[in-house]
């Protein structure tokens, strides 16, 4: 849109961007970059609305409108006068009625009074206050008078008979609607409803996350396409020009409300109901005057329903006749939906417009309203962690490594990837935690097979929202690394495998009721004991004052593991035993984890392997390792 471009020029540069609807919905823009989000006119560009289709309701005719000839002169203007007298008006009201398509309201009064002067007004009655609203009229210097007002809203109107200088009464008075369509050309549809509901799903999450999304014109229906409101609610109709009146009530003013900030200027023309305009409508080519010379409203304003709005959570700043939100503001989530209903409508070539026409026409008024729906400060998450926040805990040849990710900013985060590599390689897949709250933590694990991995120091690094798929207050911090030492196996030949005579397991010596079996949990050997049987290991080499985790595969019944601490001099200090729970049946294990300290001047330990008097145990897979 050729408004915003200009508008880009006397912005800093990238400040405003534009985005497409294509790349919104590819995923190709990261709409939470955005503290705010500027969906102008055209909801969804590509998709249209089908048509109305259906009756337009019946009229009334007042042939003559008998009102008026109790009417006297009285030369009403309004400006000038405040108030208009009730002996020189007749008052003809209507309904207009929802169940129909009513494209067009046409009140026609006409008369044969040569030198007279009657004047035609229109209003519409708030059904929350009982205030009149100023529509429309067609106030010229004859006797006949016509307004045209394109798609109505539903609502109580009168047409006023202003009797201005007549001479003789009116002969008629009609009036009357019409379902012939006279907006601008209905392309048809380039998108589904699909892609209508994924489009509103993005707009929804954006503000749910944060932004500020503002609405203007015909964009208002993205509100419905939301959900946050029925579309039923959303009306669009014409007024001369556009305008909002920055009140609620049609009494009092919004004016200290931040959306209306700066509104209120010394000079600022205010029309009564504290209106403003805010575009013009010549330039854009919306007529002001039909082909008699009657005043004419072709100018769109689209607005929502104020009590629907209200009541589903809405601050209303400003409307364009009674009920109907132009300017206003719905929280949704952690961020806002901002609403202008008539500011930067598309020009139109369905008038006389010899002089070409503008890209806008936006007045004073309707350039500070926009500058006011822009002030937002977006809150951000912002994902950090530290060496100090990566831990390794390993169990035989496995090492879970976890991270706590810290949100340091003010929102919080969803479906926060992270990713674990070691030496620069990725282990496993991107983990995923649900959620942080901000000020919050959260904690993820991956799991780091240590089987080929080499004894010695290896760099953990854990990355967080590794796709920079969140927008963050700070995106530098949201990587850290740690040093991890891989010791190893401190048993040799744990895993029974090795035998330099075939019938025993070296750097293991058996005692009582044993044997060297096939099969096992790890590889194709393993050793059994029954009946008090034993199987210990060479001694293993110690620090005392350590801690160490030992863990073995067991199976069978009746097993126990006895740590022997032994001092240099071969002198066994003290010995810690532990009964293992088998799994019933020889050959099926179970893994067993324990760990113990080195006690004072102990230089080595053995891992007696045991059954009792009346068991019979298998056992693989010893480890033992530093923590």
């Amino acid at each position: 849109m050729k408004f915003f471009q200009d508008l880009a020029k006397n912005m800093e540069p990238g400040q405003l961007q534009p985005i497409s609807a294509d790349d919104v919905l590819a995923g190709k823009v990261k709409l939470d970059r955005y503290s705010s989000l500027v969906v102008a006119d055209n909801p969804f560009p590509g998709y249209s609305e089908p048509p109305a289709t259906g009756p337009a309701q019946q009229g009334q005719v007042f042939e003559p409108p008998t009102l008026a000839a109790a009417t006297a002169p009285c030369a009403y203007s309004p400006g000038t006068q405040d108030v208009l007298p009730p002996t020189c008006v007749a008052d003809y009201e209507f309904d207009v009625d929802p169940a129909y398509n009513n494209q067009q309201l046409i009140i026609t009064l006409s008369s044969t009074d040569p030198v007279g002067d009657w004047d035609l007004y229109l209003e519409r009655q708030s059904r929350i206050t009982g205030e009149w609203f100023p529509v429309t009229r067609s106030a010229t210097s004859t006797a006949s008078e016509r307004i045209t007002l394109l798609t109505p809203p539903v609502g109580h109107y009168r047409a006023r008979i202003v009797n201005w200088a007549g001479t003789k009464p009116p002969d008629k008075l009609e009036i009357a609607f019409s379902n012939v369509y006279a907006g601008p050309p209905i392309e048809p549809s380039q998108r589904t409803e699909a892609q209508k509901a994924t489009w509103a799903a993005k707009l929804k999450t954006y503000a749910e996350r944060g932004g500020n999304l503002i609405l203007t014109d015909g964009a208002v229906r993205d509100l419905a396409y939301m959900g946050l409101v029925p579309r039923s609610v959303i009306a669009n109709f014409s007024v001369y020009a556009g305008f909002i009146g920055f009140t609620r009530d049609g009494n009092g003013d919004t004016y200290s409300d931040p959306l209306a900030a700066d509104i209120n200027q010394p000079g600022a023309a205010e029309g009564g109901q504290h209106r403003h305009q805010t575009y013009e409508p010549v330039p854009l080519g919306f007529a002001i005057q039909d082909d008699a010379g009657a005043d004419f409203n072709a100018a769109p304003a689209w607005a929502v329903d104020q009590v629907a709005w209200e009541n589903a959570g809405g601050r209303t700043v400003g409307i364009t006749t009674a009920d109907q939100v132009t300017l206003g503001e719905l929280k949704v989530g952690n961020g806002v939906v901002r609403l202008i209903g008539a500011l930067v409508p598309m020009p139109t070539e369905n008038y006389y417009h010899p002089f070409g026409l503008s890209d806008y026409a936006v007045t004073y008024s309707g350039y500070q309203v926009l500058k006011n729906a822009l002030q937002w400060t977006r809150k951000y998450p912002d994902l950090t962690l530290s060496g100090a926040d990566i831990s390794a805990t390993t169990v035989k040849d496995t090492s879970t490594i976890t991270a706590t990710i810290h949100n340091a900013g003010d929102a919080a985060a969803e479906a926060v990837g992270v990713r674990f590599a070691v030496d620069g390689s990725q282990v496993g897949g991107d983990q995923v935690i649900a959620s942080i709250p901000a000020g919050g933590t959260g904690a993820s694990s991956v799991t780091w097979s240590l089987k080929k991995v080499s004894k010695g120091d290896h760099t953990v690094t854990v990355t967080v929202d590794p796709l920079d798929a969140i927008a963050e207050a700070n995106e530098a911090n949201n990587s850290a690394s740690r040093t991890v030492t891989v010791k190893g196996n401190k048993v040799a030949n744990g895993s029974f495998e090795s035998s330099s005579s075939g019938t025993a397991p070296d750097s293991w010596s058996g005692s009582g009721s044993t044997t060297y079996a096939q099969g096992g949990s790890d590889g194709s050997r393993s050793v059994t004991a029954s009946g008090g049987g034993a199987w210990v290991s060479a001694p293993i080499s110690v620090d005392a004052g350590k801690s160490y985790g030992f863990a073995v595969d067991v199976s069978g019944t009746g097993a126990s593991v006895t740590i022997q601490q032994v001092t240099a001099l071969g002198t066994v200090l003290s010995s810690v035993t532990r009964t293992l729970a088998g799994t019933g049946a020889l050959g099926t294990f179970n893994t067993v984890v324990g760990d113990f300290t080195a006690a004072s001047g102990v230089s080595s330990v053995r891992i007696s392997l045991s059954s009792s008097a009346l068991g019979a145990s298998g056992f693989d897979d010893v480890w033992l390792w530093e923590q």
